[in-house]
């Protein structure tokens, strides 16, 4: 059972047990990355580095990501560098959405990760991918179609 963190206009958060996705409709804000930062201490103290966080990116500009918010982006991966992995699926289309991945990926090169960490276009190819990373931690089960259904929960208005 999925739990609703938080909903605002641009962002929603969402947590099933191990599971935390963080769904933009736009760019972060400093407000939203402190409100995702909050959130994740609260699920790090319960499962420690045994999750899963996952950015869903449905809408938004990469010109709109303020350098406040990418510090407090960069800060989170600093302050949690380890988790069983880390998934960013760009759902936006063309141009805007290759230059998105296109960054995430340089960001993932120069960035301090310990785990495992891709950029996916689709909810579909990000699910299966986790799927392997997440079951059977923490005595918990988790398949591609249970993991793809907190996805798209996330992701609707």
């Amino acid at each position: 059972m999925s739990t609703q963190l938080h909903r605002d206009a641009s962002l929603s958060v969402l947590r099933c047990d191990n599971l935390l996705v963080a769904a933009w409709h736009a760019a972060p804000t400093l407000a939203q990355m402190r409100i995702v930062e909050r959130h994740i201490d609260g699920w790090r103290l319960t499962y420690g580095n045994e999750v899963v966080f996952v950015n869903v990116i449905v809408e938004g500009r990469m010109d709109a990501f303020s350098a406040e918010a990418r510090d407090a982006a960069n800060r989170l991966t600093e302050k949690y560098p380890r988790s069983l992995c880390v998934a960013n699926v760009v759902l936006i289309g063309g141009l805007p959405g290759m230059l998105i991945r296109t960054v995430l990926r340089a960001m993932r090169m120069v960035g301090r990760y310990e785990s495992p960490w891709k950029v996916f276009d689709d909810n579909q190819a990000a699910a299966t991918w986790i799927a392997p990373h997440l079951d059977g931690h923490l005595q918990l089960s988790w398949t591609t179609a249970s993991i793809l259904a907190v996805l798209e929960e996330a992701q609707r208005r």
